[in-house]
């Protein structure tokens, strides 16, 4: 069963249907916080659940694990384009131990679509209020700007200046660290949605 096909199972668990089209679906209750082993029967990820609980039945997956089922799952959704899926993949992460984790499988998800399917990115990046409150993506994009000019040495507030309304403001030199710094993905991300300008004196 893929990470997609057990969303739909959920999805169908809330709206109580059922599937008449194929003999393998299962009966599962929506979910609600509790064990996820009835969604991801029969599946690797239900393997690496029981693989992955504690004595005190508590969820204890590793990134590897993340990475291989959360992730393609909320790629999947983010291609999609649907607004509801995307509404019922955040509710289905709550089978994540912590909540934290919901956004670094989101971020994680955003920054695969935009490296390996950026075709299909533009919908997610025009629309990015619906990742919120678990993703701000305009956090993320400000933090990697930050981030990628720290690292070439820029000083903010000396070279460049991180403004409301999602503004940042560029020495030339720094501009131009900044684009060779970024992949074609994240060039993406950045542009998107955030508002980039050269000033060499800000006031």
């Amino acid at each position: 069963m893929t990470p997609f096909s057990c969303l739909l199972l959920y999805l169908l668990s809330i709206f109580d249907m059922t599937c008449v089209s194929c003999s393998e679906c299962i009966a599962i209750s929506p979910f609600s916080g509790e064990s996820p082993s009835g969604l991801l029967k029969d599946s690797p990820a239900e393997t690496l659940y029981q693989e992955s609980m504690t004595r005190q039945g508590k969820i204890t997956m590793s990134h590897r694990q993340v990475d291989e089922y959360y992730i393609e799952l909320t790629v999947d959704v983010l291609k999609s384009r649907n607004f509801a899926l995307v509404k019922s993949l955040k509710d289905f992460l709550t089978v994540l131990p912590n909540p934290s984790l919901i956004e670094v499988v989101l971020t994680q998800g955003v920054y695969r679509l935009i490296d390996y399917v950026p075709e299909t990115a533009d919908w997610i990046l025009q629309n990015p209020d619906y990742l919120m409150p678990e993703l701000d993506l305009y956090w993320l994009a400000l933090s990697l700007v930050r981030q990628r000019l720290k690292d070439q040495g820029f000083i903010q507030g000396k070279h460049f200046w991180l403004h409301p309304n999602h503004q940042v403001l560029l020495t030339p030199e720094a501009e131009i660290q900044l684009l060779n710094s970024l992949s074609s993905g994240e060039k993406l991300l950045v542009f998107e949605l955030l508002t980039i300008a050269t000033q060499i004196d800000p006031s």
